[in-house]
C-alpha cells in the first residue's frame, strides 16, 4: 500500500509534512509555541509529560472535534543534534508510522510532522498523532484482577498481540521497547481494539534475521512478564497462555520453524534478559519462569 507525504515550507525555519491537510488552528498554535522558545503553551495545550533527559515535551490538545497528542522533540544533546541534521526525528516518526499502517500494523493515526531549524546546527521536531480512545495495557493490568477477566476475551487478546507481533517482524520492523505501556486497548460490547502508540523505538530494517526475531520476542515476553509481576498479575500468563501466543505467532510468521525449538529458544532468551536486569526475584514468583529458569541452570 503506497502512501504520500506532502511537504510545505511555512517559513525559513519551519517545514510541515502531512498526508492530508492538518487542523489549521492546531498547526498555528504549535508554530506559536515553537516561536516562543517553548515557554508559552497556547490555550488548550495540556502538558502530559516533560523529560529533559530524553528531550521530550508531550501535550494533549482537544480541538472540540478531535483530540491530538503533540510530541515536541528537542535536539538538546550533541548526538541528537547530529542525528537530526541528517534525519529529523519528527519526520522520521511520521514516515515509520505511515510504513506501519501500510503494512497493516495497528498504530495511532499520524497527522503531522514539523522540522524547526532553531539555529544553524540545531533542528528540533514535532510529531502529532490522533488520540486512540482506550487505556494502556499496563493500566489495564493494574485496574483488573484475574477474577475480572473473561477467559475467552483474554485468549482473544493474547492471539491478537501475537498476530500484531508477527506482522511487525514479517515486515522487517525491529521494536526495541515493547512494553505494555506502548500498547493501547479499547474494550467495547462488540469486541476490542489494540493499537501501538509509540514509534520512538521502532526501526524499519532492510532484512530482519530470525535471531533478531527471537530476541524481539524475548524482549516482548520479558517486558510483559515484568509488568504483570509488578501489578501482581503474574497468573494472567500461564503455560497454556504462553503456548497459545507462540502458536498464533508461528501460524502468521513468514518462516517455517520447529515449534518446540522455537519455544525453548524464546524462553531461554527471556530468562537471560530477566537475569541481566536483576529480576531473579520476579522469576521466583512465577511457577512457569521458575521452572524454565531451573531447567536452564542445569544445562
Amino acid at each position: 500500500m503506497a502512501f504520500e507525504i506532502k511537504k510545505q515550507r511555512y517559513n525559513s525555519k519551519i517545514k510541515l509534512y502531512f498526508s492530508s491537510k492538518p487542523n489549521k488552528q492546531l498547526q498555528e498554535d504549535i508554530i506559536t509555541f515553537l516561536s516562543s522558545d517553548y515557554n508559552l503553551p497556547p490555550d488548550g495545550f495540556e502538558l502530559i509529560k516533560k523529560s529533559q533527559r530524553r528531550g521530550r515535551i508531550i501535550f494533549r490538545y482537544n480541538s472540540g472535534i478531535e483530540v491530538y497528542y503533540i510530541k515536541i522533540l528537542l535536539s538538546n544533546k550533541f548526538r541528537k543534534k547530529i542525528e537530526n541534521l541528517i534525519s529529523p526525528e519528527g519526520l522520521r516518526y511520521f514516515k515509520i508510522s505511515k510504513k506501519l499502517l501500510a503494512a497493516r500494523v495497528p498504530i495511532v493515526q499520524p497527522m503531522l510532522a514539523m522540522t524547526f531549524h532553531k539555529s544553524l546546527l540545531r533542528v528540533d521536531g514535532v510529531f502529532v498523532t490522533k488520540e486512540f480512545k482506550g487505556i494502556s495495557m499496563r493500566d489495564y493490568f493494574k485496574q483488573n484482577s484475574l477474577a475480572d477477566f473473561d477467559r475467552e476475551l483474554g485468549l482473544d487478546i493474547i492471539k491478537c498481540l501475537a498476530r500484531i507481533w508477527a506482522n511487525i517482524v514479517n515486515n522487517d520492523f525491529l521494536h526495541q521497547d515493547p512494553t505494555p505501556s506502548n500498547f493501547m486497548i479499547n474494550i467495547a460490547q462488540q469486541g476490542f481494539k489494540l493499537s501501538l502508540v509509540d514509534v520512538d523505538d521502532i526501526y524499519p530494517l532492510p532484512f530482519l534475521p530470525h535471531k533478531l526475531v527471537l530476541h524481539s520476542l524475548a524482549r516482548f515476553s520479558r517486558k510483559f512478564f515484568s509488568s504483570l509481576i509488578r501489578t501482581k498479575n503474574e497468573e494472567f500468563i500461564g503455560q497454556q497462555e504462553r503456548y497459545i501466543f507462540f502458536k498464533e505467532f508461528l501460524a502468521h510468521y513468514k518462516r517455517d520453524i520447529d515449534f518446540k525449538k522455537f519455544v525453548r529458544d524464546v524462553n531461554q532468551l527471556t530468562i537471560k534478559k530477566l537475569v541481566k536486569r536483576d529480576y531473579e526475584d520476579y522469576i521466583l514468583q512465577s511457577d512457569i519462569m521458575k521452572d524454565i529458569y531451573s531447567r536452564s541452570k542445569h544445562k
